[in-house]
């Protein structure tokens, strides 16, 4: 990118430049106070045309005086040593006034939009930054407006991977769900293959479709989405870390990620213990989790099955029923690197179950919310 310092022979012109509006000025300001003297004095003066003549001639030179002020303050500015900063060092300093957020939303706030209002040379290093156009929160509205938008921000974002946060608004919407289902294979087809962070609350007929193909480069994926069994697409991302089933009529196993790789499982969906269990099962990586549990009686696991979560720091269990056997997960999950665990839901006490004692690291700490009492 081309640097905005000036070369020196246009420095040299520059400097002459402002030498030459001193001087202006200098000699301006000289006649309009001698014009303004006289007129203070004006008892000299033998007739009233005098006067206006002299009041029209200070008004000018004060017009005047008010542009070689401009003039000389404009030339000024292009010797500032901020335009000897390379282009360089304000992309870094662009990039960093970027928000601690994941997804960023394209309103008149949004940071590249206030960056490149400041000037032509800053616009330039704005558009030229793919960096700063990596994160996007889409909100789908009726008019596609929004395609162009959307279209406009992959250009500018390079080949560089990308954080997208896809909202769906039924209640803007007139003609149901087809209205938008129809430009979903455009906005997959365009940019699925760069997708590193994905955040869906989309009608639950329309999931698959953002599913339809690998995902090389997903890492994170967080779906706020209604969807039984039925509507709940497999999920091909090798590279899956973190999942999180945010909508509470989901169904966690059925979509069938990745597992082995993953190290983070976050799911508000309920899952019963047997399915828990399931998920530690095939989740060895995990670090960290947060379950919506149930208990029903009928559940049984085998006595004898104890998964090792070798890897699992930290684990919060959110209770919907059954919490007075919350602990029973304890009885099939042996986490020797567990420092944290968090229980929040329902009243009642938390008793343990009966298959085996849980023996817990010495520097496991623990939060209880809502109304539990251990």
């Amino acid at each position: 990118m081309a640097s905005n310092a000036i070369s020196d022979v246009e420095e040299e012109a520059l400097l002459e430049a402002i030498n030459s509006y001193h001087a202006s000025l200098s000699r301006l300001r000289l006649e309009r106070d001698e014009i303004h003297q006289m007129l203070q004095h004006g008892c000299t003066l033998e007739s009233e045309e005098p006067v206006d003549q002299l009041k029209a001639t200070l008004s000018f030179l004060k017009e005047e005086e008010k542009v070689l002020e401009r003039l000389l303050n404009d030339h000024k500015s292009l010797l500032s040593p901020i335009r000897h900063v390379p282009a360089e060092i304000w992309m870094r300093v662009f990039i960093c006034c970027l928000p601690d957020i994941e997804y960023m939303s394209w309103t008149a706030h949004f940071p590249p939009f206030i960056l490149s209002r400041v000037c032509s040379s800053w616009r330039n290093v704005v558009l030229s930054t793919p960096q700063l156009w990596t994160s996007l929160e889409i909100q789908i509205l009726p008019r596609p407006k929004w395609r162009s938008k959307f279209h406009m921000f992959l250009s500018r974002s390079g080949g560089l991977p990308l954080s997208l946060a896809i909202q769906w608004y039924p209640s803007k919407f007139y003609r149901g769900n087809d209205q938008f289902a129809q430009y979903i294979p455009d906005l997959v087809a365009s940019s699925s293959q760069r997708w590193r962070s994905l955040q869906l609350s989309v009608p639950e007929t329309s999931l698959a479709a953002f599913f339809d193909r690998s995902l090389p480069q997903l890492e994170v994926l967080e779906v706020f989405s209604r969807a039984d069994e039925k509507h709940s697409p497999g999920v091909k991302a090798p590279n899956l870390r973190k999942i999180s089933f945010s909508g509470i009529y989901l169904t966690p196993i059925a979509w069938n990620p990745s597992w082995r790789r993953l190290t983070e499982f976050n799911s508000r969906s309920p899952l019963r213990v047997p399915e828990v269990v399931d998920v530690f099962s095939s989740c060895p990586s995990i670090q960290r989790c947060c379950v919506r549990i149930e208990w029903n009686r009928e559940h049984h696991i085998q006595a004898d099955k104890v998964v090792t979560m070798s890897r699992l720091e930290s684990l919060e269990l959110v209770c919907s029923r059954g919490y007075e056997n919350v602990l029973c997960i304890f009885d099939f999950l042996d986490a020797p690197a567990l420092s944290a665990v968090a229980f929040t839901g329902a009243a009642g006490s938390i008793t343990p179950g009966t298959h085996r004692p849980v023996l817990w690291p010495e520097a496991v700490s623990f939060t209880v919310g809502g109304t539990f009492r251990v």
